[in-house]
Parts: C-alpha cells; structure tokens; sequence
C-alpha cells in the first residue's frame, strides 16, 4: 500500500483483517501446472469469505502463453458452490500473458 508491505504470507485471518481496512484489493493468480486451477489447490487462505470480499471482477490472472497451452480451461474450485456458481456463470475469464496481450479462457468449476 503506497510501497509499502502491509502484510507477507497472510492466513485467512490476516487477509480478511486487511480486507477490512483496505476494502479495494486485487487478488493476481496464476494457474497452476497443466491442472489450470487458480482456486482450491494449494491456496486454502483464500476462502470463499475472502474471494467474496475481494470480488470476482477484482481477480486478475497471469499466464504464460505456454502454460495456457497445456489446458483449455482456467478451473476454480472454492468448496463454496454458490461461489462456484458465480464462477461459472461467468463463463470466461481474461488471462494476461504478455505486455499489453491477453487471452479470454473458458472457466470450468467442479463444484456443481
């Protein structure tokens, strides 16, 4: 916040008290692997509480061209199914993979 840290490998607790006093947050997300989930692997901080404060159109997601190729879809899986639903009805979400480059990817959800 203005160059300065104002927190560094935040549970969900510290997240949610950030969010709290600093209600505009982006949340940058990256796809794991070939898998392509951005939520509910391996990131348990990010609650469905927590995405619901960020919001999802507050979600950017950073890819690699290459990573990309290896799935078709960006998956979610929050445990949440409504926050899923929200997901889903989405249907696409924009991936950033370059300067100034972005791609529109299709958004799976196994929790429905």
């Amino acid at each position: 916040l203005n160059g300065k840290l104002v927190g560094k490998d935040l549970n969900e607790k510290g997240l949610l008290s950030l969010l709290n006093k600093h209600r505009k947050a982006k949340l940058i997300l990256s796809p794991i692997g070939a898998q392509g989930f951005i939520l509910g692997r391996g990131n348990s901080q990010l609650s469905p509480e927590v995405i619901r404060k960020i919001g999802l159109d507050n979600i950017i997601v950073v890819a690699t061209p290459s990573k990309l190729a290896s799935t078709p879809f960006i998956r979610v899986d929050t445990g949440d199914r409504n926050l899923d639903k929200l997901f889903a009805k989405k249907e696409q979400i924009i991936v950033i993979i370059g300067y100034r480059l972005m791609k529109v990817v299709k958004v799976q959800t196994n929790n429905l």
